[in-house]
């Protein structure tokens, strides 16, 4: 970029509290609410200066001038999700939209804040025209949509695809702790069922992803006709797993260390620890009016859930009864 120019881009919130501050702009030549005077351009040493003493820039020469350079295709940085390389193009739209719920609720035809398009949209961006098309169904019902824009928009974008803390911060889903990533264009790349080989017998065995099933000793003709069902083959490299039960570990397929977990988190053993206090009487009321029926004293109840929440926390056997 050309130092003869400075970019900003206004307005830098979504949203302002009712008591804060957004970025306030003085437009020039515009009127002063209190002392009815215009403002002006200044020059560097404040002193006033009028249009017509700017020298302007020919169309031509306009990109010498700013050093345009048109968008690139998406590169690998620490933020990116893509895989190894970019030669492939993510192929399983379905699958991403099903796994991850942020992208779910951006189909319900609601109205989208600023944020939730551009997370849609550079989740969307790999799949290159379907997710281009893709992009405009999902806009399209919304009011003020307008298709111009919509392209423009998305010609402009030229990064990696945003990952999972910039809409959920610390709240991250089971799903992509499952699945190891950091971004929904990780499920893009998966495909539906994972066949596999279980060490302990050598028997065919698959794992469907959506429905979180896994299906052991199937028949190799069997399983072929299964995976040809959901228009997938037969791989020609099968890896070799050992299904195992693994607490400690969100991760559902180990492939570098040979091992399929058959635990399954749920929601909340993947959110980080935090020093909320949940009162149970007003949070959780019915779960509260239950445990005070089945444990009636209330210090035998604090033990209770306590000893539940030091299980949950640690994902370990407490020593105590």
């Amino acid at each position: 970029m050309n130092e003869i120019l400075a970019w900003e881009i206004f307005p830098k919130q979504d949203s302002i509290p009712a008591d804060g501050f957004g970025n306030l702009i003085k437009l020039p030549m515009q009127v002063h609410q209190k002392s009815g005077k215009r403002s002006h351009f200044v020059d560097k040493e404040f002193q006033e200066i009028f249009p017509e003493q700017f020298e302007t820039i020919s169309k031509e020469h306009f990109p010498d001038v700013v050093q345009y350079d048109s968008p690139k295709p998406h590169p690998l940085n620490s933020d990116s999700e893509y895989e190894e390389t970019t030669s492939t193009p993510p192929h399983n739209m379905e699958m991403m939209f099903q796994q991850c719920k942020v992208l779910r609720d951006t189909e319900r035809g609601d109205s989208l804040t600023h944020k939730q398009r551009l997370f849609l949209g550079s989740q969307l961006k790999p799949f290159g025209e379907d997710g281009r098309k893709k992009l405009h169904s999902i806009l399209s019902p919304i009011e003020h949509y307008d298709e111009n824009i919509t392209n423009t928009q998305w010609n402009s974008i030229d990064a990696a695809p945003q990952t999972c803390a910039l809409m959920c911060k610390n709240a991250l889903c089971a799903n992509i702790a499952m699945a190891g990533g950091r971004s929904p264009i990780k499920f893009g790349y998966q495909k539906r069922l994972y066949p596999f080989i279980e060490k302990a017998t050598s028997a065919y065995a698959y794992y469907d992803r959506i429905e979180q099933s896994l299906q052991l000793n199937v028949p190799k003709e069997i399983l072929a006709r299964i995976l040809s069902s959901y228009g997938q083959e037969m791989p020609e490299y099968m890896p070799v797993l050992k299904v195992d039960f693994d607490v400690q570990n969100n991760l559902k397929i180990d492939e570098a260390n040979h091992r399929f977990n058959f635990f399954t988190p749920t929601e909340y053993l993947v959110l980080e620890k935090n020093t909320e206090i949940i009162l149970l009487e007003s949070e959780c009321l019915h779960i509260t009016l239950l445990l005070k029926n089945l444990i009636p004293l209330e210090e035998e109840r604090e033990h209770f859930l306590n000893w539940l929440a030091g299980i949950m926390q640690t994902r370990k056997k407490q020593l105590t009864a």
